[in-house]
């Protein structure tokens, strides 16, 4: 009788423990990638659905925004901000969040007024990085 309490006590237990998230990426669904060029102006404000693991070049979603950009929001994703068109040279961290001050996102330097390309990928901030699976974007300046 005994041995028969333990069993179903611990088969409880087992289904009690949560399963882990899952860091799985769905390469159908588009990243919200929005940005104001000036903060709290609305006029300045716009936003794109972007695709995973595309480069787009800041020219191309607003005539504006190459160089000048203050405020990012991702949904559905994390972006990374490079300094050259083509996403090349040197780039932000992940940006995953809502009215990000991109002069915040690597302290010591000034993306607002040199930030001109965006890559974004799917999935949470724990899921693999698109363009290097295993590797996290990390500041460089």
């Amino acid at each position: 009788m005994k041995s028969g309490l333990v069993i179903s006590l611990a088969s409880a237990l087992v289904l009690a423990i949560p399963a882990p998230p899952s860091h799985d990426i769905n390469l159908d669904e588009r990243i919200r990638f929005g940005w104001c060029r000036e903060t709290n102006v609305t006029s300045t404000c716009n936003e794109r659905f972007l695709d995973h693991a595309t480069c787009y070049n800041f020219e191309v979603l607003d005539n504006y925004l190459n160089d000048n950009i203050e405020t990012v929001t991702t949904t559905g994703g994390r972006c990374v901000i490079w300094e050259k068109n083509g996403c090349h040279g040197d780039h932000t961290g992940m940006i995953v969040g809502t009215d990000i001050a991109v002069d915040n996102v690597c302290p010591g330097y000034t993306w607002s007024i040199h930030g001109s390309s965006v890559k974004c990928c799917g999935g949470d901030s724990n899921a693999e990085w698109c363009a290097d699976p295993g590797e996290k974007p990390k500041c460089t300046d």
